[in-house]
């Protein structure tokens, strides 16, 4: 099984789990409350420092104008006329609509309500507030429950309600002077969310068929807003341009007194604009806890459904469909992401890193003003990730136990360890890989005859002795021990962990191997044990190398010609007097060629290419060492040529005297009896 498929399959079973468990809380509701907390956080972060279009203003009567007018009016509610001068002072600078979010519901004493219907109507551009709301809880005035509005005030209505719903059972209106003085009627019901923060504002309402723009757009083009969800996303302002109501009747008393020069207050500033009027002291109760702030003004929420409306600025809300795509496509990645990559810090990077871009995209399309739900997606991140986590923690840990147990007799630890961290990538028990390796056999030269005269546990004192001596110097040499075959060792380098340098560990160990042989015949010498003698052979090849066995026992291991290659080479050793013997294979992989002797080129049985055989030059200087090569190499030349006479001149200056022998008693019998046409110099090979 590939380790894509042992991904997959868990990684999908795991992602389906963190997304169905995202996705049933999303679709309960149960994600709106940390929704709601990323909206805020979005909205701080993104619409702090906004300054509204200087399309819209609001006039706020603060806790300022409830100060300076208490002791001219007494206390609030204040008399209509002062209202009626508000309109007038403001209609001097042409503003393009005044809009009062206050109910003028109640009939004033005196000739107050007719002043204010006065100044409305000659202004023009005046709107007032209504209320449409549902009533369900008082049985008792159950009777005034879906009364007919008023025929006069129909005319305000936009439009019929679409399918002739009844949203409201009840209604609250200004005074009926109002009615035909106002250039419309807006309603200012507005509902906050279970939290109890106003996040949304309604575009309109509807009552017994007919449909009302809400207060925010009753002075703006029904176009700019019938076409949209009746609930919009208020789209909040760091900054909405306002002015204190003390100021503006200060400003208009300033008028009236002839005093031109100096306002506190110029009408001319409110040329072109919408004007929205309302109350922002604590004790007239309209105070609302928006996403900026605890107590905002009510005004300004229907002020900033207005500007947004004008410019535009509109928030755009993405449809559920794509946050359940994007929580799948979350949850799916970071599944793969943690089961995929084996190392530590990039499986909590990357899903970290994952969330933060996930995070950075919502705030970047927020200031683009679209609105990507963040809780259900962050959410299916943070499932996949401890689901995936919890799953690795249970198999992986059996896992690499399982990789540390059948390892840690055949490599170091050092590179046990690198192991069982990847192991993924180097081990599988099911499937076999095809690699080039370096492949070691070493044995004991006449070992039979040497352990029949030894009691056995003489014997394995003595091999245990001499593997361990053998097996330090493989493992520093970062080689895997294959296995223990009587007195030889099978090694190769190259795996589990890829190496490039693996022909060259390989020779770099068989030398410490040979080096070390002095004292481990030492210790046997102080035991009374015989001196022995090693033979290596290294061979350099493509192998078959996988967990091979039975289902109750899998030995990791290599299979192949090139291993019986290898092995064939270590039984050369003692022919040709050598204590290692390599293939031209090996010596082509070596990045600093070493001097050896070219002992033959040989045929194996069964193989039709011939392969050239070498010997480190092991006891000599490096001097004397590059000159014995160059000769063994022109006297080897030499003998493949032909040349029987100089061959032997020259094998008779080498050091190496059974190399030497060997050929010269080749070439005295060639020159007697010369070789079949076409020989090539080959040896041919017919036993280990």
């Amino acid at each position: 099984m590939s380790k894509q498929t042992r991904t997959f399959r868990p990684g999908g079973l795991l992602a389906l789990a963190a997304i169905l468990l995202t996705l049933g809380l999303y679709a309960l509701g149960s994600l709106t409350t940390l929704e709601n907390i990323t909206y805020d956080w979005r909205m701080k972060t993104v619409r702090g420092d906004t300054v509204a279009p200087e399309d819209v203003a609001v006039v706020l009567i603060d806790e300022a104008s409830l100060r300076a007018l208490d002791p001219l009016v007494g206390r609030w509610p204040w008399p209509r006329s002062l209202h009626a001068e508000v309109i007038e002072f403001l209609a001097l600078g042409n503003p393009r609509a005044i809009v009062f979010d206050i109910l003028f519901s109640e009939a004033d004493a005196g000739m107050d309500d007719r002043r204010l219907a006065t100044a409305t109507a000659t202004a023009g551009n005046v709107f007032h507030a209504m209320q449409l709301y549902r009533d369900s809880e008082d049985e008792i005035n159950s009777a005034m429950r879906d009364r007919t509005l008023p025929a006069a005030v129909l005319p305000h209505a936009i439009g019929r309600a679409e399918g002739g719903a009844y949203d409201n059972n009840a209604y609250t209106l200004p005074i009926p002077a109002l009615w035909p003085a106002s250039a419309g009627l807006g309603t200012v019901t507005m509902e906050p969310d279970d939290d109890g923060i106003y996040r949304r504002g309604r575009l309109w309402h509807d009552y017994h068929g007919r449909r009302f723009a809400a207060l925010s757009g009753v002075a703006l083009p029904p176009a700019l807003y019938e076409q949209r969800p009746a609930a919009m996303r208020l789209n909040y302002y760091g900054y909405l341009d306002s002015y204190s109501m003390s100021g503006v009747l200060a400003s208009a008393q300033q008028l009236l007194n002839g005093e031109v020069d100096d306002l506190i207050v110029d009408p001319f500033e409110f040329a072109g604009k919408i004007v929205f009027i309302g109350a922002s002291a604590v004790g007239l109760e309209d105070l609302k806890a928006t996403p900026l702030a605890a107590n905002t003004p009510g005004v300004m929420l229907h002020a900033t459904a207005a500007a947004n409306l004008l410019s535009g600025d509109v928030l755009t809300q993405v449809p559920p469909s794509l946050t359940v795509f994007i929580a799948m496509l979350a949850a799916a990645l970071v599944c793969f992401w943690v089961l995929y990559f084996n190392a530590l810090l990039i499986k909590v990077l990357l899903p970290l890193l994952g969330a933060a871009l996930y995070v950075g995209i919502a705030v970047i399309a927020f200031r683009h003003n679209l609105v990507l739900e963040m809780a259900a997606p962050l959410l299916a991140i943070v499932l996949a990730a401890v689901f995936s986590s919890t799953y690795l923690l249970f198999t992986e840990g059996r896992d690499k136990r399982r990789v540390r147990t059948m390892l840690s007799q055949y490599v170091s630890p050092a590179v046990l360890s690198s192991v069982v961290d990847s192991y993924e990538e180097h081990l599988s028990a099911e499937v076999g890989s095809d690699e080039e390796l370096s492949i070691l056999f070493s044995d004991i030269r006449g070992f039979t005859s040497l352990s029949e005269a030894m009691p056995p546990h003489r014997v394995v004192e003595m091999l245990n002795h001499y593997f361990s001596v053998m097996t330090e110097a493989i493992f520093e040499q970062r080689g895997t021990i294959d296995k223990f075959i009587g007195d030889a060792i099978m090694a190769f380098w190259g795996a589990p962990l890829p190496e490039p340098r693996h022909a060259e560990l390989a020779l770099q160990a068989a030398m410490e191997m040979h080096r070390r042989l002095a004292s481990v015949n030492q210790w046997l010498a102080a035991r009374d044990y015989p001196a022995i003698q090693i033979g290596i052979g290294i061979h350099t090849g493509r192998v078959i190398l996988g967990n091979i066995g039975s289902v109750q026992k899998l030995d990791y291991t290599i299979i192949g010609d090139n291993v019986n290659l290898a092995s064939r080479l270590e039984g050369l050793t003692k022919q040709y007097g050598a204590a290692i013997v390599i293939s031209e294979f090996t010596y082509r992989q070596l990045r600093q060629p070493l001097p050896c002797y070219v002992l033959d080129l040989v045929r194996v049985k069964g193989k039709h290419v011939p392969i050239r055989i070498l010997a480190p030059i092991l006891e000599l200087d490096p001097d004397s060492a590059a000159h014995q090569a160059e000769l063994c190499r022109r006297a080897f030349d030499a003998y493949v040529q032909q040349q029987w006479a100089s061959a032997i001149e020259l094998y008779q200056q080498l050091s190496q005297e059974v190399l030497a022998d060997i050929f010269i008693r080749r070439c005295r019998a060639y020159q007697e009896q010369p070789p079949a046409h076409g020989w090539d110099g080959v040896f041919i090979m017919t036993s280990k």
